[in-house]
């Protein structure tokens, strides 16, 4: 969609990446990635939000031991993570957005932790090491002002790289305003 290049790639340098979902879940059975749909009607997330808190109280009242209420609250960090990390604003509905997200890092001082330029902040990450090369089904270029020539190096890098089978010249014109 246009929407979609305009909003997540540089002017005239977006690919979209197919991945493999033989090797998507390759991934999720060799490491501690969720694979989640983002949710973003607003009764949904309600509804999600509330069967765990229901959940959390539910446990809580029925626990057998006497672990203060902050140790407690701390086994649902993940799920609670998983959960926040699926709602998203309805404006963006229209992206049918999935995310690969992995744990939530025990503490700031992780050495697992890494740090990249944002446009607007620097973003933590952690890199989950890929078994194979070939995660990618295909690789699709974005509207380009050279697409010509932008679509023959990207079909010479992946090809090079052995990223992917297929590379596909997205038919978006492109238009710098």
């Amino acid at each position: 969609m246009l929407s979609q290049w305009r909003s997540y790639t540089p002017h005239g340098k977006g690919v979209s990446l197919e991945l493999s979902s033989d090797k998507v879940n390759e991934l999720l059975l060799s490491s501690e990635v969720k694979l989640i749909k983002c949710v973003y009607e607003y009764e949904e997330q309600r509804k999600i939000i509330g069967g765990l808190i229901d959940e959390i109280l539910n446990r809580f009242n029925n626990r057998i031991d006497n672990a203060s209420y902050h140790d407690y609250i701390k086994t649902f960090y993940d799920e609670i993570y998983f959960i926040l990390a699926s709602i998203k604003h309805d404006a963006f509905k229209e992206e049918r957005e999935w995310r690969l997200v992995s744990k939530l890092s025990g503490s700031f001082k992780s050495t697992e932790l890494k740090f990249r330029e944002g446009s607007s902040m620097i973003s933590p990450y952690i890199e989950i090491p890929l078994l194979s090369k070939s995660y990618f089904e295909s690789v699709r270029l974005g509207p380009s002002q050279h697409q010509n020539l932008s679509f023959s190096s990207l079909s010479m890098f992946t090809t090079n790289n052995e990223l992917c089978r297929c590379v596909i010249n997205s038919q978006v014109p492109y238009r710098e305003w």
